[in-house]
């Protein structure tokens, strides 16, 4: 795999109609080389095919190396093949946009402080952030320092929404949403978990 071309290798598999994203499995399922990785909003709609590996179980440094070298090639593929997909207007990432512009709307509805409150109900000590994919800081109103500090009582739960697949417009939607749903809803967790979480 490793002595392979990415980008000849995508050729091929874009001739078999073949968009499934390539994953490494390591400790979990990894896939490089896309914002957010198995979480990104392509990848359930795409699929992915998982290369052939020790997984977790390493047993010798060539094991080790041939796994990192899968992750390399892996990152690289991946991200030629996010690119195809959007420079070609892939029937996915129509179906990805129209999922997005759904889930916008949904918050464009709802109450930020309501639904963090009641989500702070029914997790208590486990809660989510809300999270944006494609971006600097992935949880909007809340520093990387802040989420920290909540140790592993933080999750995050990402909306089907990555910056690079939307459209200009889309964008637009989405930055009105983080400064009218998302930062509040982030903030509130944070500021409020622990009251929850002794509960």
């Amino acid at each position: 795999m490793p002595t392979k071309k990415p980008a000849t290798e995508l050729k091929k598999a874009i001739a078999h109609h073949d968009t499934r994203f390539l994953a490494v499995r390591g400790f979990g399922t990894s896939v490089s080389g896309i914002w957010g990785g198995v979480s990104h909003p392509l990848v359930p709609l795409a699929g992915v095919n998982l290369l052939p590996g020790p997984g977790d179980v390493i047993t010798s440094t060539r094991q080790l190396k041939e796994q990192k070298a899968q992750g390399i090639y892996a990152e690289s593929y991946n991200a030629l093949l996010l690119q195809h997909l959007i420079k070609t207007g892939h029937p996915l990432v129509l179906r990805a946009r129209r999922e997005a512009d759904d889930a916008m709307g949904r918050l464009e509805r709802a109450n930020p402080t309501e639904d963090a409150r009641k989500l702070l109900e029914r997790w208590k000590r486990f809660p989510s952030f809300c999270e944006v994919l494609g971006q600097t800081n992935r949880t909007p109103g809340v520093s990387e320092a802040e989420a920290l500090t909540m140790g592993n009582a933080r999750g995050y739960s990402p909306l089907p929404l990555s910056r690079d697949f939307l459209t200009p417009n889309q964008n637009q939607r989405l930055n009105r949403l983080i400064k009218t749903y998302i930062i509040p809803y982030n903030r509130y967790i944070f500021q409020h978990y622990t009251e929850y979480a002794g509960t």
